[in-house]
């Protein structure tokens, strides 16, 4: 493949594939757009087709090299161009978008009285800005006479990313919570707020940590904390890590109940 040198620190310099089937290695290079037209304005960029096979070897990081006939067209080429490849048959037009979505569903298994649990998460990006949907919903035993209680979380709101790069992200989190089922009496309604980190460090990997605080009326607050590790395999990815539940007494500053354990799910990107 052909490598940029690019002065400018702030976007991506190195390219190994451009197009709307692998956003999840390439939506974090901000601002890819602007870089892209650039290029295409100095007639620095190009545009290559791939049948299916090769195409997804490329994808998922089996297919390194790609060797093609020197012909007119690939003499043109120099050192620095920008060479976007897409699946034969599909639209060329340019779907270098600024859009970004990704559904995800895990289950945690946590200690203590909580059993298991599902999360799933609904976030996108308009640019720098978008929305950010969770659900929690769990099992746990009671105290008193071993009965199973259920609980669930409801997590409506938005992000704003605050820095964008494959080696680093920061986005500020912003949501309106509701509690229902045993736990609702206690928490009902609240503010979340919280931020998310995430790498691309090098594919296929993905590094994601989602830290979230609760307050409530009853001068409690909850901390729901998220790491994970993940492999993507074209737009989907597998991922594994560690899940933290806390219950904070406001006044005192004490930590009065917590819980945690191990969570692992997929998630889509599209």
């Amino acid at each position: 493949f052909i490598e940029t040198e690019y002065s400018d620190s702030s976007i991506a310099r190195k390219f190994y594939l451009i197009n709307e089937e692998c956003d999840s290695w390439i939506y974090r290079d901000i601002p890819y757009k602007l870089f892209i037209n650039e290029q295409r304005e100095r007639g620095r960029y190009f545009e290559m087709h791939l049948n299916d096979e090769p195409y997804d070897k490329l994808l998922t990081g089996l297919k390194k090299y790609e060797l093609r006939l020197y012909d007119e067209k690939r003499q043109n080429l120099k050192e620095g161009d920008v060479i976007r490849f897409t699946r034969l048959g599909s639209d060329s037009e340019d779907n270098s978008r600024m859009t970004r979505f990704s559904l995800s569903t895990s289950q945690f298994r946590m200690n203590k009285s909580i059993g298991w649990g599902n999360d799933t998460r609904f976030e996108g990006l308009f640019w720098f800005v978008g929305p950010y949907f969770e659900h929690m919903y769990f099992m746990n035993q009671d105290e008193n006479d071993d009965s199973e209680l259920y609980n669930g979380n409801i997590r409506l709101g938005g992000q704003v990313v605050v820095f964008q790069h494959n080696i680093f992200s920061l986005a500020v989190i912003a949501q309106w919570s509701h509690w229902y089922g045993d736990a609702s009496p206690m928490l009902e309604n609240g503010l979340s707020v919280g931020f998310q980190v995430q790498s691309f460090p090098v594919r296929p990997l993905h590094i994601d940590w989602r830290i979230e605080f609760q307050t409530f009326s009853d001068n409690l607050k909850l901390l729901d904390s998220v790491a994970t590790l993940g492999i993507l395999v074209n737009r989907y990815e597998i991922f594994a890590g560690w899940k933290y539940l806390g219950v904070e007494n406001i006044s005192t500053g004490t930590i009065t109940e917590s819980w945690n354990g191990v969570t692992f799910g997929a998630k889509v990107y599209f």
